[in-house]
């Protein structure tokens, strides 16, 4: 090496030094001057300046400080006006740590960043006009520098934290909209796509909800909240966990609880899993309780039954099959499901289906019900949703069913308690949101000695008058048969059997019925015809629930009262007649301030167009007897419920013969009937040819 050269690495080398310990130095006194009290004033000085000059509001900042070896900044006491002079952000502390040497290849990598004490107040003056932040937004965007064509810095932030955070947003106007969040801690780790948020509360005017623990993977589209719950109004509802998967389409609930006055329910567990290519979803006592905080009705009234809408303990536990699972369509089959309401003694297990839906219509195939020895098959059934201007209406179930009506008596009808006979039924049922159709119903037993044959209708039931459900029952029977034998039978699952009423009932000997019940708001009433052996009468009559008044009329051309009540020489009758009835009990009838006594307060007023009698007696022992035919009888009865008045009337061209009457209860003795009767005679002239 020549001595020139030795001379020119000699100088070169110096050089470098010289530059290595100019360059250490200038880091010495930055750091001594971002360290220095002084240089922290003047570098928050720098930064606020910037900042108003940017955002064009004032803009306070307590403190900075700078790390230089572990290149980082830490903002304290960090607070943004709106341009009211109100606070928009405030901060009790903003830190981030960052890369600084990728800033030389236009590469900003923030470390972490977190944020602690953070209050951000954000509102409008009224619904229509702009936020109190919406100055920044264009503050900002008019402040962008222009693109130059060079290289876009690259920032990539790693995780974020905040900590003691309040968000509130306020309408001003009459809408008084009023909402606030607030997390206790939360932490984004962007490069993982991970959330954690500890305690998480929010409120939106009367609306309340909060959060102790959330943990979300965006990129694996999973999370797991814990302990939700949410309130409004007095209504709450609390769920202790769920979890779930979007990609798996898997999702599990624990512990929900829902809770508003007069009703509750509660969900133990439900789950939708994978198991192999089939996903199943599970559900686990979904229980469902009422209370109106009114005596249960069978408590009130015994023939009610026990099932109470008001007083409800429904408990529900089903498995499904899904067969498909998509956002616009679900296919699922139902394995087994079970409802059970011990109070009011309703079970129905186990109930099977499969059903399909594009969220427009849904197809429900095979539904089977049983209860007891009730079993219900509908095939199929066609169901619009109510979605899209579109009505709700289903249609093609063809209802089949055998059952007990024995099986029904505790929850709805205890009269039916004995009632073993099998039955069949069997009808086309189609409905919409407020009406039902029952068309072709054909009730009858195994043996078809009884059959029913009948047409009907349900509306308004979803409609409510006067505290009230203003519901409408129409049924037309159109044909009615039943044997002697089976009527008989049928009547003792009712009554007890007695001597003198199996009597009466045997004479009728075979049934038939057509006609219709209606049953409205606070009525029901009966029209129709029963045919018999002994004749047919017609009735149309109609039961008040309100006003506990029974009143109708009935009416028969031909009927053989004397084999009905086993009198002999009493014939055919051919009559009319109206009345009315208190059917009200002791309670109601104090209610409605009336008296009651041994007999039921009402009125008759009948007309016998024509009744046959013979009379028969025995002259020297020979039989001898007689046909008469009364006509144009009038009857007259009036109770107060103590004491009942009558009259019967005869009238006739010549002579009037009549008949007054009293009593006061139905054993009819001598000294508790009374009665004068009367004979007028009238238009009779001798001379007159």
């Amino acid at each position: 090496m020549t001595a020139k050269t030795k001379k020119i690495i000699r100088i070169a080398a110096y050089s470098l030094g010289g530059v290595f310990g100019v360059l250490l130095l200038l880091s010495v006194a930055v750091a001594l001057f971002v360290s220095s009290e002084w240089g922290q004033k003047k570098l928050k000085d720098f930064a606020l300046d910037k900042l108003q000059t940017t955002l064009k509001t004032k803009v306070q900042l307590d403190s900075v400080s700078i790390g230089i070896l572990n290149p980082s900044l830490e903002l304290y006491g960090f607070r943004i006006d709106d341009l009211a002079g109100e606070k928009l952000l405030v901060a009790d502390t903003l830190k981030a740590k960052f890369d600084v040497w990728g800033l030389l290849s236009n590469r900003l990598e923030v470390d972490g960043a977190s944020a602690r004490g953070v209050n951000v107040n954000v509102y409008k003056v009224r619904s229509d006009s702009a936020a109190n932040y919406q100055f920044l937004v264009d503050n900002v965007s008019s402040n962008k520098p222009k693109s130059d064509g060079g290289k876009k810095l690259d920032v990539k932030i790693e995780t974020v934290k905040l900590e003691n955070a309040t968000v509130s947003y306020q309408v001003r106007d009459s809408t008084h909209l009023n909402a606030k969040a607030y997390i206790d801690w939360a932490s984004a780790n962007v490069a993982d796509t991970t959330l954690k948020v500890e305690k998480l509360s929010a409120s939106y005017n009367d609306y309340v909800a909060s959060v102790e623990n959330i943990e979300a993977d965006w990129a694996k589209k999973k999370a797991n909240i814990e302990d939700l719950a949410f309130s409004y109004r007095g209504m709450s509802v609390a769920v202790g966990e769920v979890s779930g998967c979007y990609i798996s389409q898997e999702l599990e609930l624990k512990d929900v609880k829902f809770a508003q006055k007069g009703k509750s329910a509660s969900l133990a567990s439900l789950s939708l899993h994978t198991d192999g290519d089939m996903k199943h979803l599970k559900v686990t006592e979904l229980r469902y309780k009422t209370d109106n905080g009114k005596p249960r009705r069978n408590k009130v009234n015994p023939r009610r039954g026990a099932f109470d809408a008001g007083h409800l303990d429904l408990v529900v536990n089903g498995d499904f099959k899904v067969l498909h699972l998509a956002p616009d369509s679900v296919s699922i089959v139902a394995q087994h499901v079970d409802l059970t309401d011990k109070v009011a003694g309703f079970f129905v297990d186990p109930v099977t289906f499969s059903a399909t839906t594009n969220m427009q219509t849904a197809t429900v195939k095979n539904l089977h019900v049983v209860s007891h020895s009730t079993v219900v098959d509908i095939p199929s059934v066609r169901i619009s949703l109510p979605v899209k201007g579109q009505k709700f209406r289903f249609d093609g179930a063809h209802v089949s069913a055998k059952t007990i009506l024995k099986d029904i008596s505790v929850p709805f009808a205890p009269p039916l308690k004995n009632f073993t006979t099998p039955l069949t039924l069997t009808t086309l049922f189609s409905g919409e949101a407020n009406k039902m159709w029952f068309n072709n119903v054909v009730v009858k037993t195994t043996d078809n000695s009884l059959c029913i044959n009948a047409k009907g209708e349900i509306n308004d039931f979803n409609k409510k008058l006067n505290g009230g459900r203003k519901v409408h029952v129409l049924f037309h029977v159109t044909n009615m048969r039943s044997t002697d034998a089976t009527k008989m039978k049928i009547i003792h699952h009712f009554i007890e059997e007695k001597k003198s009423l199996s009597g009466i009932m045997h004479a009728m000997g075979a049934i038939g019925y057509k006609g219709s019940l209606e049953v409205g708001h606070h009525y029901q009433t009966f029209r129709g015809t029963l045919s018999t052996e002994l004749g047919s009468v017609t009735t149309d009559f109609t039961m008040h629930s309100d006003t506990k008044w029974l009143e109708g009329k009935a009416h028969t051309q031909n009927f053989h009262v004397g084999k009905l009540v086993k009198k002999e020489g009493l014939g055919s009758v051919a009559l009319s007649a109206e009345f009315k009835f208190d059917i009200s009990s002791k309670k109601s009838a104090a209610q409605l301030g009336r008296k009651h006594g041994p007999l039921p307060m009402g009125s008759v007023t009948g007309h016998v167009e024509e009744i046959d009698y013979r009379v028969e007696t025995k002259v020297l022992g020979i039989k001898v007897g007689k046909d008469l035919t009364f006509k144009n009888v009038d009857c007259k009865l009036d109770c107060d419920g103590h004491k009942a008045n009558g009259l019967i009337e005869m009238k006739h061209s010549h002579v009037d013969v009549s008949v007054d009457f009293s009593f006061t209860d139905t054993k009819f003795s001598k000294e508790n009937l009374k009665y004068t009767p009367h004979i007028k005679i009238h238009d009779i002239n001798p001379f007159k040819k």
